[in-house]
This record gives C-alpha cells, sequence and structure tokens, in this order.
C-alpha cells in the first residue's frame, strides 16, 4: 500500500515494498527518493501545476497500475473520485537567469523527446546546457514557431524576453548601402602609390 500525503507545495509518497515498476511510475512523474523517513517526494510550483492536482495525477495513475493507495486529505479523495485534475505542462520555454547564457531562452521538455531536441538544436546559435536547451534571445521568431509546433507554454520572463528582442530588433539602425560606390584594386593601388604631401598637412601660402 502507498500511503500519500500532502503538505503545502510537497507531495509524500511511502511504499514499503521494493518494486521496480512503482519506482520507475514515480520517478517518470517527477518524484525523487529522499531517504526512509522521508519516502519520495516532489515540490510543485508554478510551472507544475498544484500540488493536490500533482498528487490527484499520480494517484489515478498508480491506481490504474494495480498497487492499492491510502489518502487521509478528503478534497484529494473527492479529486481522484471524479478524475478531476489539471495535467500537467511540462513543456515550457524560460529566460535563463543564471550565470551562463543569461538572458537566453531555455527550452524545457520530456525527457527523450528526440523530435522536439532536434528541432530545438537546428535553430542557429542553440547549444545544450544542462538540463535544457538554450536558444540566443534574437532567435525569438524561431521560439514562437516551436510554441506553434509542440505546444510550449512561455513563462513571464520568456515573454518579456521575447518583447525585449523585438524592440532590439526594430530598434536597429539600417543602413542602405546599394548606392555605395567601393573603390577598385586599381584605383585603391594608385592612391597608395600617389607621392607628396596629404592636401590636409600642407601649409597655405
Amino acid at each position: 500500500m502507498a500511503d500519500i500525503s500532502i503538505f503545502i507545495n510537497n507531495i509524500f509518497i511511502s511504499f514499503i515494498e521494493t518494486n521496480d515498476n512503482f519506482k520507475t511510475i514515480v520517478k517518470d512523474h517527477g518524484f525523487s527518493w529522499g531517504g526512509f523517513g522521508v519516502g519520495y517526494k516532489r515540490e510543485c510550483d508554478k510551472f507544475t501545476g498544484s500540488a493536490l492536482d500533482r498528487a490527484t495525477e499520480i494517484c489515478i495513475i498508480l491506481l490504474k497500475s494495480g498497487f492499492i493507495i491510502s489518502i487521509d486529505d478528503e478534497r484529494l479523495k473527492e479529486k481522484i473520485l471524479k478524475k478531476e485534475f489539471e495535467p500537467e505542462q511540462k513543456r515550457w520555454i524560460f529566460k535563463r537567469t543564471s550565470v551562463q547564457y543569461k538572458g537566453w531562452f531555455a527550452v524545457q521538455f520530456e525527457y527523450g523527446n528526440e523530435e522536439i531536441y532536434k528541432a530545438t538544436r537546428a535553430v542557429a546559435g542553440s547549444k545544450w546546457s544542462n538540463p535544457n536547451v538554450v536558444i540566443p534571445s534574437y532567435q525569438y521568431e524561431a521560439i514562437l514557431d516551436l510554441v506553434d509546433k509542440f505546444d510550449f507554454k512561455l513563462s513571464e520572463g520568456a515573454i518579456e524576453l521575447i518583447v525585449e528582442a523585438k524592440k532590439t530588433r526594430e530598434e536597429a539602425l539600417v543602413v542602405d548601402m546599394s548606392e555605395v560606390e567601393l573603390p577598385t584594386s586599381e584605383q585603391t593601388k594608385e592612391k597608395e602609390t600617389e607621392a607628396g604631401i596629404h592636401a590636409s598637412l600642407r601649409d597655405d601660402d
């Protein structure tokens, strides 16, 4: 029997038996081993969705997989019976705030999705920076394409980064060089061989 509880933004699962299938299920859904006094634990935030939704989801998955669960939270019991929870959004695009690649987009998606990995790495300038693919801010149009194609969700920071990058591009100085005539190699050579003093350096008589 798996005992499941919620404390503020944390979900705890205690399971006495050693079962590889159980381990695989909870780890695939964001839980990590916190020790014998803690069991499996997952901390939720604004990106994972509420702890109540994530607890409901993992309970339903465990029940479908044949495990027995024990819960004391009446809210959780009601949501499980109604099969009512907000699905977790696992595809996010953030603004990187750490020192390395600060101000770049950080793309997060489910482990092992080769299609998305190849699509993100195909963007010019992209790099792998564990645990995400990072993309320079000037590639905001490519970011919007990824959102449309793979249903990514943008964080508030990523939206701000798009606005900033777009503004920078719009304000960039553009010079039309189409009518500028560059000197030929022969003209350049002639000037280099001209003798005498440059006009700007001569004394006025």
